[in-house]
């Protein structure tokens, strides 16, 4: 006779951690650095554990991460020994209004913080303790960057590095140097977006400005552009892919397509798709089509 014994098991229940904010911020002034604190708890017996095991912390604003990259004005620690999360923000300005939220994730699976709102208002001139920084687009290729000696190091001599990256295609320019108060950055790309920002020794670091370079025509036509005739009509329907980014000098706005048989003169038209039907040509005819790019400064130059 043989005998079944039957072990039951019981396995705790838990939870993602539970965040909670350390910090009751309204309004902050502009050019004022300040810190938010968000404390992680343990979740539902948790506690059976020696530590609350977060594998993940991610910090958010406006619903969008932001990275934990040196340099930027916006930084994310976590400190594991106190489970604390800080989010840094070093001189506030009007885009740091917004709400913050943290989210840290475990075995268990994922948890986010509830929202807290901030609000940046202007600030004096006498108590600004970081750059202000301005610009000045000059062209499509060059922009014109200034900026003030901060308020704390008045008496010393600083050397002042630039950094820009491109925000369409996330190209990080080699930074520049200088003692001046101003600088002009050449060899941009046209009609493209930029993030930019100055530090000096000791990461002193200044609020990020957004700029775009003036737009120029675009610097190459559409590719692989094909056509094939519409069966049982005079008609043609024509596809073709978009420009690539780094040619584009600009937003491309729409496109202009022409077409024409060797005895006919050139007839065009607009569209702001990737495609077209271009109906009412002349029947058992060879047509050649051609598509370009527009900007708002004007269209580039033809495929066929």
């Amino acid at each position: 006779m043989m005998s079944v014994f039957m072990a039951k098991y019981q396995l705790a229940i838990t939870e993602p951690p539970k965040i909670n904010s350390l910090s009751q911020i309204d309004i902050i002034e502009y050019g004022a650095n300040f810190t938010i604190n968000f404390k992680i708890t343990r979740g539902h017996n948790d506690d059976l554990h020696q530590a609350i095991n977060v594998m993940e912390v991610a910090c958010y604003k406006n619903g969008e991460e932001f990275q934990m990259e040196a340099g930027w004005h916006k930084q994310c620690q976590w400190d594991k020994t106190t489970n604390t999360v800080s989010i840094l923000i070093i001189c506030a300005t009007d885009t740091d209004t917004g709400f913050y939220q943290v989210r840290v994730k475990n075995w268990s699976g994922n948890r986010i913080s509830d929202p807290l709102y901030v609000e940046t208002y202007p600030h004096s001139e006498t108590s600004r303790d970081c750059f202000s920084l301005r610009h000045a687009v000059l062209s499509s290729r060059s922009v014109r960057l200034e900026w003030d000696i901060p308020r704390a190091n008045q008496s010393k001599a600083l050397i002042y590095q630039i950094v820009l990256q491109n925000r369409a295609w996330k190209e990080k320019l080699e930074p520049s140097h200088t003692v001046k108060l101003s600088t002009v950055v050449e060899n941009l790309h046209a009609g493209t977006p930029y993030y930019a920002y100055v530090q000096s020794k000791g990461d002193l670091v200044g609020h990020r400005i957004e700029f775009k370079t003036h737009e120029e025509r675009p610097g190459a036509p559409p590719s692989e552009v094909q056509c094939e005739a519409v069966e049982g009509s005079t008609a043609l329907y024509c596809v073709w892919n978009q420009i690539p980014l780094k040619q584009r000098n600009g937003e491309i706005t729409r496109y202009k397509y022409k077409y024409s048989t060797h005895y006919e003169p050139w007839g065009f038209n607009f569209t702001s798709v990737e495609y077209i039907l271009i109906t009412e040509l002349e029947p058992v005819a060879l047509y050649t089509v051609q598509v370009m790019g527009c900007t708002a400064v004007g269209c580039g130059s033809a495929k066929e």
